[in-house]
């Protein structure tokens, strides 16, 4: 082979050499630009996410801080009960010790029936107290759950 046949051999092979480097290049520089494309897609549609999932987040805390509010409002509630029990029962044993002293009718047959009614009365007076403590605690967090699955 004669020497211009290696020199055009030689400048094909060359020739192909950069068109396929410059085509490589070229396509890495398209496929840099998509995947720059492709991570700013994601970075703003990752932005938007975690703003939807943070306003929700604040909106199901305010709903736990809520919740909790209307449960300890509602043992306060129960609490004031409480305490207006305690003042009736206060009366009531007032009451009971003047009733004996006030009494001046030598027949006692009517003192044993009322001092069972008494009996009765303190009985059921502390089981009320038992049953709205429950009441308040059931009610209240029932409220709570309520507002947690709004």
């Amino acid at each position: 082979m004669s020497v211009a046949t290696w020199v055009k051999v030689g400048g094909t092979v060359i020739a192909a050499a950069l068109i396929f480097v410059s085509g490589y290049r070229y396509a890495a520089a398209l496929y840099g630009a998509d995947i720059a494309a492709l991570r700013e897609d994601y970075a703003t549609r990752s932005a938007a996410l975690e703003t939807k999932y943070r306003e929700k987040e604040k909106g199901q805390t305010d709903a736990l801080v809520a919740a909790w509010a209307e449960r300890d409002k509602a043992r306060a509630d129960a609490v004031n009960l409480t305490a207006d029990l305690e003042r009736v029962r206060g009366e009531y044993d007032a009451l009971k010790r003047r009733v004996p002293a006030a009494d001046s009718n030598p027949d006692k047959s009517h003192v044993e029936p009322c001092r069972g009614g008494a009996d009765l009365v303190a009985r059921c007076s502390a089981l009320l107290t038992r049953c709205v403590g429950v009441a308040q605690e059931l009610s209240g967090d029932r409220d709570a759950v309520r507002l947690l699955l709004k």
